[in-house]
């Protein structure tokens, strides 16, 4: 792996290797629970929730990551290299770090 980053209860893990972005829950099995090639990630950005997403061109479900989970010198390291590895991986450079559109009936529902 280029970059890898555990959460701060040491259950999951992140990881970006040189084509794929994977996750992986510790505390079921080393077998990850996600994984994502670098060549399709289209978008990283965050929900109304704060939680940062990273989306894929395929149609793939995106990888969803709670920010409060890590450490966030670790985090920005993590996508830091992130969108440098899409970049080298053949992806596109203009990923956009908007947010995801709001629910429909617009703006934020209070929680």
């Amino acid at each position: 792996a280029i970059v890898t980053v555990v959460s701060k209860d040491g259950l999951e893990v992140l990881a970006v290797t040189s084509e794929k972005l994977v996750a992986v829950q510790v505390s079921d099995s080393s077998t990850p629970t996600f994984e994502g090639s670098l060549r399709h990630v289209s978008k990283v950005g965050s929900d109304q929730k704060g939680r940062l997403s990273v989306w894929f061109e395929s149609g793939q479900r995106p990888l969803v990551i709670d920010p409060d989970a890590y450490d966030l010198a670790s985090l920005h390291e993590f996508f830091e290299t992130l969108y440098l590895s899409v970049i080298s991986a053949g992806g596109s450079p203009n990923m956009s770090g908007s947010s995801e559109p709001p629910p429909e009936g617009g703006g934020a529902s209070p929680e």
